[in-house]
């Protein structure tokens, strides 16, 4: 696995120089998050990144800095956890509670590889990254279809997923753990 850290230096060090100050406020979170994902491929498959910051993603490629940037930083998130997922990676994303860096986008490489998002307090930071690693990859490359019966469909799935009507639901998942759990919703078609 591979573990990438970004985080600021302690405060007292940000308060030096206004110039030092400004470095350390720099993450450029998506140029290490790729690297990181490109190096991982090409280990074995099931292969893990682990991101772990402190802040917002705020220079180079998924700048998150920038409100108007958001679904440019969205697409690019999306096209790393595609290649990821691509070649049977997990990417974890452990936050210090507290502190902002948009989970809702950079959490989609997460889901897309199976992956966990966690907040921690940074006291817990240990006890949650063993956690994580605890979750072995059991296979990679899966891919879920279900089947219903005639007089049933599914609810509230993608459409994308569906066919036949919405009786059968068929995905690509990627990889999954020994706690990966999915549940689907299904409805009659035939009123009584």
């Amino acid at each position: 696995f591979f573990f990438l850290m970004i985080r600021r230096p302690p405060r007292s060090t940000q308060s030096r120089s206004s110039a030092a100050s400004d470095v350390y406020k720099r993450q450029a979170l998506g140029p290490a998050l790729l690297a990181s994902v490109i190096l991982a491929s090409k280990g074995n498959p099931g292969s893990s990144v682990i991101l772990c910051t402190d802040g917002l993603s705020n220079r180079g490629l998924g700048d998150l800095s920038i409100s108007d940037n958001d679904d440019t930083a969205l697409q690019f998130y999306t096209r790393v956890g595609q290649v990821a997922k691509d070649n049977h990676l997990v990417v974890s994303l452990i936050t210090i509670a507290g502190e902002q860096c948009k989970t809702d986008i950079l959490s989609q490489v997460v889901d897309l590889t199976n992956g966990n998002v966690t907040r921690v307090n940074p006291k817990d930071l240990g006890k949650d990254f063993a956690e994580i690693l605890k979750d072995e990859i059991i296979a990679t490359g899966v891919e879920i279809e279900v089947q219903l019966h005639c007089g049933l469909k599914f609810a509230e799935e993608n459409p994308a997923f569906l066919l036949n009507e919405g009786t059968l639901f068929k995905k690509a998942i990627g990889n999954v753990t020994l706690s990966s759990e999915y549940a689907f919703q299904y409805l009659s078609l035939i009123h009584i």
